[in-house]
């Protein structure tokens, strides 16, 4: 017999999830067993060494495919439980009920909504159902079902030992219905721009070519790639309509190419390096689906070398139109699987209408790349459409995978051009994108701010230049910005021909739209160090982590970037409210050694790893404190760990330290298991 556990799993910090593991592990005794969770990537590597692991997303392919007979979906009152909520619909399994109040799963949004109480209708979408003494008293009548037993909460052996007995009883029957006739569902044509990227197009094409949704096409635009790409799709890919333009368009050229000939009900864009889960464009216009005025639907798009790292989940932009990714940098540790309202969907993974595309008429052709994502997103919020998030539509993309970022070095001239020519496309589009979507009024009262700010910004660059700082980074980012302005005044007619065209639209106020702008000012410096950024999947642990100077590949999110302090003698680097790092026992550990400051005023600073609590320790403004803190249990030699470190965080600006707005919590010269 071939079981499939649908459960949420360790490290996750849920109350059921050491219970579910030795479940896990008492069922491989008796079965073949697989486990299903909300993402691979978060599961305990021990339990990813003894069992195969795969998405929920997969579960309806695995079910049709005979690689399951039956799925065991355990349901409590958490969101950990709520993504796999709709696949009980889709195919129909034994349910473990541990908890009697669900009210907290927010159902209606993964199930059809209904009056009848969720545990209710989760026992009645099942083909049989195992519960608590505490879940069965709510089911009432519907405790007839096949296989209903009371069990103890917490013995895995008893309920390892019913669930045979139950599957055994029901027999196969997991799989799940044939998918529906693609004429019953709206038309898709998944668009990816390709530029000389024949080396990793593979894994995307194929991850569109297993979508699960019925009715979809794919069209490759190829802005003039010199490196056989074109070619390689004909020959590995003939279903995919090719387009191959005879120069590079750019981004937003590229895919207005594809927009302007797609007659679809829904085009979706996908970068040429992220790779799309199974059900990525199901899940997108399942969402699209639920409201007409949903013009547009961002996908949750993660690190494709630290899969537990978000890369976006959306754009937002301040009042002077600096953009960031939401979350960037982040780990992911929400569970939740509603949509949210979002000021822009990044183009790297989204869904939009094609009638409101075709309307609006693409992405603007001036921007070549960068911004054409929030120039649109922007211009549909002024249409009276919304952008919306879907937490379940989820790809893993190469982020900055064209610098090199993999493993393969770019050489230094050919990255230096690249990063330049990506800030001054940045730079110049930032400008253009206000001068065409504001209102007059508000830009008369945002474009001198802008100036101001970029002024302080030339001021910064230039106190930097003579202190011998970088000097080639600085002198870039100054001629991008001087040179954003000069383009934006030259080409201020073209600029304004477009701006009567965007505004032609126009069906909401700015004032309407400000809840979507966000506060914060500047640039998101307070996203961190996202060079710096790894995952235990893409860590290089340490047994010491010295900042700046062996702390490459050893930093998780939550950190700032490097920060000489002779008056210290050492280098530094602020922390967020939440900060990773990997750590490493050369030889048999029992400690962990921290040097640390508290900046201008007392902190409490917590350490923890995956395992539970380390320690803690009150930090009083002054020099470096060296803390030692036991471990809970020795590391033995040869052993990783993940280590945490929690504190309350200010801003500098709040305190009247300077313009520095960052969230920063404890300074860190090293951190080391001794």
């Amino acid at each position: 017999m071939k079981l499939a556990l649908v459960a949420p799993l360790p490290p996750l910090a849920t109350a059921e999830a050491p219970f579910l593991a030795e479940l896990a592990r008492r069922l491989a005794e008796r079965v073949e067993l697989s486990l299903l969770v909300r993402d691979p990537a978060h599961v305990a590597a021990e339990l990813c060494a003894s069992f195969t692991v795969h998405a929920c997303a997969d579960l309806p392919h695995l079910a049709q495919s005979g690689a399951i007979d039956l799925p065991v979906y355990a349901v409590a009152n958490s969101e950990h439980y709520a993504h796999q909520l709709r696949f009980v619909r889709e195919v129909p399994g034994l349910l473990l009920l541990q908890d009697g109040d669900l009210a907290r799963l927010h159902a209606d949004l993964v199930l059809e909504p209904a009056a009848e109480p969720v545990g209710r209708r989760l026992a009645r979408m099942s083909r049989g159902v195992l519960a608590t003494a505490e879940a069965a008293s709510v089911l009432g009548e519907w405790r007839e079902k096949p296989a209903v037993g009371l069990l103890p909460e917490q013995e895995p052996a008893l309920w390892a030992e019913a669930i045979v007995g139950a599957a055994a009883a029901l027999g196969p029957g997991g799989r799940a219905p044939a998918a529906p006739a693609a004429s019953s569902q709206p038309s898709v044509e998944v668009v990816i721009v390709s530029y000389n990227c024949r080396q990793i197009l593979e894994p995307c094409l194929r991850s569109v070519r297993e979508q699960d949704y019925p009715n979809v096409r794919c069209t490759v635009v190829d802005n003039a790639s010199r490196d056989g790409t074109a070619e390689y799709v004909r020959a590995e890919f003939p279903e995919v309509n090719l387009i191959a333009s005879a120069e590079n368009l750019g981004f937003a050229g590229g895919n207005n190419l594809a927009f302007h000939r797609s007659t679809a009900d829904y085009v979706a864009l996908l970068n040429q390096d992220a790779v799309a889960r199974r059900d990525w464009l199901t899940e997108l216009v399942r969402v699209a689906e639920r409201d007409p005025s949903i013009a547009m639907v961002g996908s949750k798009m993660m690190m494709l070398r630290c899969p537990t790292i978000f890369n976006s989940t959306g754009i937002s932009m301040n009042r002077i139109g600096f953009p960031v990714d939401r979350q960037i940098g982040d780990k992911d540790e929400d569970p939740s699987p509603l949509p949210e309202e979002i000021f822009g969907a990044c183009g790297g993974a989204l869904l939009v209408r094609g009638p409101v595309l075709r309307e609006l008429g693409g992405f603007d052709d001036a921007f070549f790349m960068y911004f054409e994502d929030m120039d649109l997103s922007w211009r549909i919020w002024l249409s009276g459409r919304k952008i919306v998030y879907a937490p379940l539509a989820v790809v893993h993309h190469d982020w900055h995978g064209d610098l090199g970022g993999g493993g393969e070095r770019r050489s230094e001239a050919e990255f230096n051009a690249k990063t330049a020519r990506r800030r001054v496309h940045c730079e110049r589009n930032r400008l253009q994108t206000m001068l065409k979507n504001y209102s007059l009024r508000s830009l008369c009262a945002v474009l001198p701010d802008a100036w101001r700010y970029d002024r302080v910004r030339l001021a910064s660059i230039r106190a930097a230049l003579q202190r011998g700082a970088a000097p080639e980074y600085f002198r870039m980012v100054e001629q991008a910005i001087r040179g954003a302005w000069r383009w934006n005044l030259l080409h201020l007619p073209s600029i304004w021909r477009r701006r009567r065209a965007a505004q032609r639209w126009r069906r909401v106020g700015d004032a309407e739209l400000a809840r979507l702008i966000s506060r914060w000012e500047g640039e998101p410096s307070f996203i961190g160090d996202l060079e710096a950024i790894n995952d235990r999947h893409s860590a290089r642990a340490r047994g010491r982590v010295v900042m700046g100077e062996s702390d490459d590949r050893c930093l998780g999110p939550g950190w700032h970037g490097v920060e000489p302090r002779p008056e210290l003698g050492c280098s530094v680097r602020w922390t967020k409210a939440r900060s990773w790092v990997y750590l490493k026992a050369e030889q048999p550990a029992a400690a962990l050694r921290l040097r640390v400051a508290a900046g201008p005023r007392p902190v409490d600073l917590s350490v923890s790893q995956e395992t539970g609590m380390v320690g803690s320790a009150h930090l009083e403004a002054g020099g470096m404190s060296d803390i030692v803190l036991p471990l809970p249990r020795p590391l033995p030699a040869g052993s990783a760990e993940e280590v945490r470190l929690d504190c309350s965080t200010f801003r500098p600006c709040d305190l009247g330290l300077g313009p520095d707005s960052r969230e920063l919590g404890v300074l860190v010269a090293e951190v080391a298991v001794v």
